[in-house]
């Protein structure tokens, strides 16, 4: 339950970011899902594993790629907020239902109504247009140089990609650079080599992280002062005066660097016939170096009887103080790897292949910051010239991983396939003193082309290939995600100051609980599939049932809070994941007009078996044995309250607060006391996809060419909140959105939402109210191409000229809270929205 759940991703055997690959760099994908495919790669494998294989330099005379494309990025779907005259009869009206006086007179309302804004005495700022962007564009090129002889090949590239933000001050770059060599030194042995160099950098404001300033530009109201003139930002309404245009345009700026370079030497031999070898050595360093400048923007208040703008004061994040601060971090990988394989015959029809080998890395973290304010000159970022006093910080970690494989496959005939593999791995994340650092991981798998029999002949006219297969595999996870290396050892937490002897002293405290005896999480998969083919290759289906248990979980079990240290990781409970797998594929051509269509259909079930009696609670989500992990933990909302529902003494039964009125959401009564309290709170929903498709579409005529990509969910819970509840920002002040005007009022008894009420009346709890459809289908991908005709090629003396038109997640069809997007789980305002992009490209080979 605390493990991680990401999958292993490898980069040309080498693990990997899938988003630190240029796509005009790829070769092939693969992903392997089976405990039987998936055991060979060890302990990073057991939430399955993508393989991508990059390009390489291939027999022939040189040829000159050059890729590009630009986009244009625009937001899929954003709320609306409510007009400021709007605002003043909503806010007047849950002020008065909370029995308050009103905010804002009818004077000041038939002002805004009837007179112009004229940035003084009344407003209107178009928040979303100040502050996000009109560029957003993302631009990338990329140039391939490759070519070789039978002895050499080699393979050049590099690429540089920008892609600019939504908001001012946000934008992240890219350079990447990547040689190949294969060398033949010898008959049947093979020398390579890869470099690859990245620098990618993230730029973004310093006053607030761009999701925060995103998400105030959303629901902050047109009557509020926004800007008056360049540097001159107004209050916004706001208590601390943030203002999201100031944080956006003049906050400071933060700068994350990180150039990565990676090498990999590795050498394959066949030393004697069908005999293989191979070794590598990778070696990976990055460096991140993040600079923060906090700096402070001017806060004007408008003052009419002088017709000008008074200076409030200069806010920043962290204070009225312009400061700086460094915050570097050394990573450094290395991944070693060695196998050997041999593969014989015995008689005919038998055919065995045996693999073995070591796979293992190491990793190493130190960081440091250090922090100082009072800057005297913005446009001198440096320590030196801050006068505060500095503070400083660092540390370091590491890991290590190893590992020990070896594998079997036999087939007969190519007709009955089989295939054994083991799997010894050890992690330095479990205790050598205990003896819990290494684990056995067996799996097996078998298949039989069916298609093959001779009983089989009468259908070929139909079925051109068939295969059943059948696998079975425990794999081992010890990645407890969210950094922890050290679980078997108490940790202990520097600079804890206490008294003894009269005097302050430093010191450390515990205040993490260790587990010596933790190990392993394992996982075991049992898979079964069906491989068809028909009407001569142009039907194929793939279908997959599987199981999935996990037992042994690496999880937290909650301890009393007089314990007072955090939970340590301790083996305990269960899970199981059952589900299955339907492709479809079907491809054909008519003359000069080919096409293809491939649809997936796939769902998962999720259920705890066992959490030790034990409910893991984690704000409104529950793991507790017989419901899907990370359950919605909420009250089940029963509609809203009504007149009727009033009794003698002018209340509502049960209520939530003693301020629950008609208009109010009225709870179900779990335990019939009258009372609505947390133990009310009931298992309802998940927010795990169910029935999840997708439809890809290929068509060609001639050299024009379509692509249509849909993906969509069928089934799935997702909650909303934060900005959708009206003048409630959480820690900062918030108007509304247009969805209020649909509020329970007296004459409005069948709204969409809750009365307006200013302060805590229960509506915002979580609750099923909030709970929403999230099912969805959308449009992913469209791309239109066209290639040049081979005569024209010819004339022109190159070899491929393509350009194409493409448009990203340009539709979506669901009945999700309007202004949200269903794809982004658990919405609660703080978001970077999933952009839709229109992009034009170019692909020329000389």
């Amino acid at each position: 339950m605390m493990s991680s759940t990401s999958p292993l991703v490898l980069i040309d055997d080498v693990e990997g970011n899938i988003n630190d690959v240029d796509p005009n760099m790829i070769e092939s994908i693969s992903v392997l899902k089976d405990a039987a495919s998936t055991a060979i790669f060890g302990a990073r494998a057991t939430n399955g594993v993508i393989l991508v294989k990059t390009k390489r330099g291939k027999v022939g005379k040189a040829t000159v790629s050059y890729n590009t494309y630009v986009a244009k990025q625009v937001p899929t779907n954003l709320p609306n907020v409510l007009s400021g005259v709007d605002q003043m009869i909503l806010q007047n009206e849950a002020s008065v239902n909370a029995g308050q006086a009103a905010v804002f007179t009818q004077a000041q309302i038939d002002d805004y109504r009837t007179k112009p804004a004229d940035n003084m005495n009344r407003f209107n700022t178009d928040w979303q247009k100040e502050v996000f962007t009109n560029s957003a564009i993302l631009q990338n090129h990329n140039v391939i140089i490759s070519g070789g002889t039978d002895a050499a090949k080699f393979l050049g590239a590099a690429t540089y990609l920008k892609q600019e933000g939504l908001i001012k001050n946000n934008n992240f770059k890219k350079y990447d650079l990547r040689l190949r060599g294969d060398v033949a030194i010898r008959k049947n042995v093979n020398f390579y080599g890869d470099i690859n160099y990245t620098n990618a950098s993230v730029l973004q404001p310093a006053g607030l992280a761009a999701s925060d300033i995103i998400q105030r530009t959303l629901v902050m109201s047109p009557m509020w002062p926004g800007k008056f003139g360049d540097g001159m930002y107004g209050s916004a309404a706001q208590s601390n005066q943030y203002n999201p245009i100031g944080m956006a345009e003049h906050s400071g700026t933060d700068l994350t660097q990180t150039p990565t370079l990676q090498t990999k030497l590795g050498l394959t031999a066949e030393l004697f016939k069908n005999f293989n070898v191979e070794a590598s050595y990778s070696y990976k360093s990055s460096y991140t170096q993040e600079v923060v400048q906090n700096l402070p923007y001017s806060v004007y208040i408008p003052n009419p009887l002088q017709n000008s703008y008074d200076l409030a004061s200069t806010p920043t994040q962290s204070g009225a103080r312009q400061d700086i601060r460094y915050i570097n971090s050394r990573d450094t990988w290395n991944y070693y790897y060695a196998q050997a394989n041999y593969s014989f015959n015995v008689l005919t029809d038998h055919h065995i292949k045996v693999q073995g080998g070591f796979q293992g890395q190491d990793y190493h973290n130190g960081n440091m910051s250090v922090y100082r304010d009072s800057l005297q000159y913005i446009t001198m970022p440096y320590l030196n010239d801050a006068t505060g006093t500095p503070v400083v910080g660092g540390g370091a970690y590491e890991y290590a991983l190893a590992g020990f494989f070896g594998r079997v496959n036999y087939d007969f005939d190519n007709k009955y396939l089989v295939e054994l593999n083991g799997r010894y791995d050890g992690s330095s994340r479990f205790s050598q003193r205990e003896n819990k650092q290494w684990g056995f991981f067996p799996s097996a798998s078998a298949g039989w082309i069916l298609s093959r029999e001779k009983f089989f002949e009468p259908l070929k006219e139909i079925f051109t290939f068939a295969k059943i297969r059948g696998s079975y595999g425990i794999l081992g996870n010890q990645d407890l995600g969210g950094g922890t290396n050290y679980p078997f050892s108490a940790s202990l937490t520097p600079h804890t100051d206490y008294y003894f002897g009269n005097a302050k002293n430093m010191g450390y405290s515990l205040t993490q609980g260790a587990n010596p005896g933790i190990s392993w999480e394992k996982s075991t998969q049992v898979d079964a599939g069906l491989d068809v083919s028909m009407l001569k290759n142009k039907l194929s289906i793939v279908f997959d049932y599987y199981q999935k248990k996990i037992s042994e979980m690496l999880m937290r079990v909650p301890v009393p809070a007089y314990v007072g240290t955090a939970a340590p990781f301790i083996n305990a409970g269960s899970m199981t994941n059952k589900g299955w797998e339907l492709s479809v594929t079907y491809k054909n051509s008519i003359g000069d007009f080919n096409y293809s269509a491939t649809a997936n259909l796939s769902d998962v079930k999720n259920k705890v078996n066992d959490t030790k009696g034990q409910d893991i609670v984690n704000g409104m989500y529950l793991s507790r044995a017989g419901y899907s992990i990370n359950s919605y933990y909420l009250y089940q909302a029963d509609g809203l309250y009504q007149t009727k529902d009033l009794n003698a003494k002018n209340q509502v039964l049960p209520y939530f607060k003693p301020t629950s009125a008609p208009g109010d959401i009225k709870y179900k009564d779990q335990d019939g006391n009258d009372t609505i309290n947390s133990k009310d709170r009931v298992l309802m929903g998940n927010n795990f996809p169910r029935y999840e498709y997708s439809l890809n579409l290929n068509a060609s005529w001639k050299n024009f060419d379509i692509n249509i990509y849909l993906y969509g969910v069928g089934k799935r819970d997702n909650y909303i909140s934060g900005v959708v509840y009206p003048f409630n920002g959480g820690n900062y002040v918030a108007s509304g959105l247009t969805s209020a005007l649909d509020r329970w009022t007296p004459t409005n008894t069948n709204a969409a939402y809750p009365r307006l009420y200013n302060g805590g009346n229960g509506n915002w709890e979580n609750s099923t109210f909030w709970l929403r459809d999230g099912s969805f289908m959308r449009v992913k991908d469209i791309t239109i191409g066209y290639n040049l005709p081979e005569n024209l090629l010819n004339k022109l003396t190159i070899s491929k000229f393509r350009i194409y038109f493409s448009m990203t997640n340009p539709f979506t069809f669901s009945h999700y809270e309007k202004g949200f997007d269903p794809e982004i789980s658990n919405n609660t305002g703080y978001f970077y929205p999933i952009m839709k992009t229109y992009t034009v490209g170019l692909n020329v080979t000389f």
